[in-house]
């Protein structure tokens, strides 16, 4: 059986150790802005199709903000950081 990239036969890498935001490779500010407003379109595009349909299209802007920032902490819990991840 093989392992997954990014994990040992024993374990994720670095396990026991608490990753900091200073360890991880951070993308740059227009990078990072880039792939929010791609991340944001799909999902407005995604709730747009279904919500708008019954008249709830006021209500995907704030589910759009929610979504990306449950989003955005699941990729640093996925990157070793210890953070809960809430979505309100």
């Amino acid at each position: 059986m093989g392992t997954v990239p990014g994990e040992t036969k024993t374990g994720r890498e670095g396990d026991g150790m608490k990753k900091t935001k200073a360890d991880i490779n951070w993308l740059s500010d227009g990078d990072y802005k880039k792939a929010c407003f791609h991340l944001r379109s799909q999902i407005n595009n995604l709730l747009m199709e279904n919500f708008a349909l019954h008249g709830l299209d006021v209500y995907i802007p704030g589910a759009v903000d929610s979504i990306v920032k449950g989003v955005e902490d699941f990729a640093l819990v996925c990157r070793g950081i210890d953070k809960p991840i809430k979505v309100k």
